[in-house]
């Protein structure tokens, strides 16, 4: 195994995606040795089902059956109400039918065979929609072409088995100006929804539109490749203009995974009413488990770091915000030494209160170090981008007093 350099983080995938193989195989059942050994050998480099996860800073394509066992922070469901069932053969030939009687339909005539077999067909869609949607560890998009302003969900396809209160949601979301829709459940239970809508320009000098001006007339045609900016992590780039690594953890592993664990706490949106501890246990993950001797000091000292930052004076208003956002992506467009870059990172907290200010809340379990102020300066300058012509300040929130 490749525990540093360069190569650290393929290996780490590689780990991930065989994890992901032997998840496969106890989906079928009992798991051996023998039989993982039996399904590695029966994959083929153009086996579908062994979706490729070699690119790291790519997006994988894959059908819902390939994805089974496998996570991903992202997740995109798309093209719902397409249908997979096509029309109905006009001949229907059941062999083993209801009480292991054959059966013969002929279109028009629907019979009591046939819609059992239509109620299997659901079965299996629904589950198939419950592994979709579950392959998401941190956001989940779905999308879905209209007709006539409506959801038309076709026979098979995911869509035909969302719950029925559900289907004009997307109606709505394509109709309204707000970026937001509600979502009432069978249960009264009331979900927000947010509405992400085609981008039709980058207007700010921080907003990435990554893609051609024109398109292609001929589909055909081989694509022509363009000139684009380097892509660079924030930690790698904060690197070059400072003595310091603001990622970089002088401590142990269990120093590394408190401060983990804090951050998850904020996202996860603990309260002091929860079981604090059992919910840092939760967020602990298994490879981290392994290598972690003492797993519930680890998650006591968490949970004690957590609780002074959260009911600090100073931060607990902030967080009982309009909006509370944790975990935000950013790609930003920035110039520095003639060169031109696209910065990704990922901004820990932002908060906007009701009078529509953005305030950037970065959590340090550490001492404070010069790198920190260099990168919370890079996300605030990025959230002014992303919310251009809003006041967008930035706040350093240590452990300590």
């Amino acid at each position: 195994f490749e525990m540093r350099g360069r190569r650290r983080v393929q290996a780490w995938e590689n780990l991930k995606k065989m994890r992901g193989l032997v998840r496969r195989v106890q989906n079928r059942g009992y798991a051996t040795l023998a039989r993982i050994a039996d399904h590695i050998d029966s994959l083929t480099a153009g086996d579908e089902s062994n979706a490729v996860l070699e690119a790291i800073d790519a997006v994988n394509l894959m059908t819902v059956h390939a994805s089974k066992g496998l996570e991903f922070p992202v997740v995109f469901i798309v093209n719902m109400a397409r249908g997979a069932g096509g029309l109905p053969k006009p001949v229907r030939v059941i062999v083993d039918g209801e009480g292991g009687a054959p059966s013969v339909s002929v279109s028009p005539f629907v019979s009591e065979t046939d819609e059992l077999e239509r109620a299997r067909e659901q079965h299996e869609t629904r589950r198939l929609l419950y592994v979709a949607t579950t392959r998401a560890r941190d956001r989940l998009y779905l999308s879905s072409s209209l007709k006539d302003g409506q959801m038309a969900a076709g026979r098979g396809g995911l869509a035909d088995v969302l719950p029925h209160s559900m289907r004009p949601l997307f109606a709505a979301a394509a109709a309204t100006s707000d970026e937001t829709v509600m979502w009432m459940s069978a249960s009264g239970r009331a979900f927000t929804w947010r509405v992400c809508r085609p981008v039709q320009g980058a207007d700010g000098p921080g907003v990435i539109v990554e893609a051609d001006a024109e398109l292609q007339r001929d589909l055909v045609a081989p694509l022509v490749a363009t000139a684009r900016e380097p892509r660079v992590s924030a930690s790698e780039w904060l690197r070059r203009f400072t003595d310091d690594d603001p990622r970089a953890s002088p401590g142990s592993t269990q120093d590394a995974l408190v401060g983990s664990l804090v951050h998850r706490l904020f996202q996860a949106r603990a309260e002091e009413s929860d079981d604090l501890l059992a919910t840092a246990g939760r967020l602990v993950r298994a490879t981290e488990r392994a290598v972690t001797e003492d797993v519930e000091a680890v998650t006591a000292t968490a949970v004690a770091i957590w609780r002074s930052m959260r009911t600090r004076d100073d931060v607990r208003p902030l967080l009982e915000g309009v909006t509370v956002l944790t975990e935000v992506p950013f790609s930003l467009r920035v110039s520095a030494g003639g060169q031109t870059e696209v910065v990704r990172g990922t901004i820990d907290c932002l908060v906007e209160g009701a009078d529509g200010a953005v305030t950037i809340l970065e959590f340090k379990t550490g001492c404070a170090r010069v790198a920190h102020q260099a990168q919370l300066d890079l996300y605030v300058r990025a959230a002014r981008a992303l919310f251009p012509g809003t006041s967008v300040t930035g706040r350093l929130i240590y452990a300590g007093p």
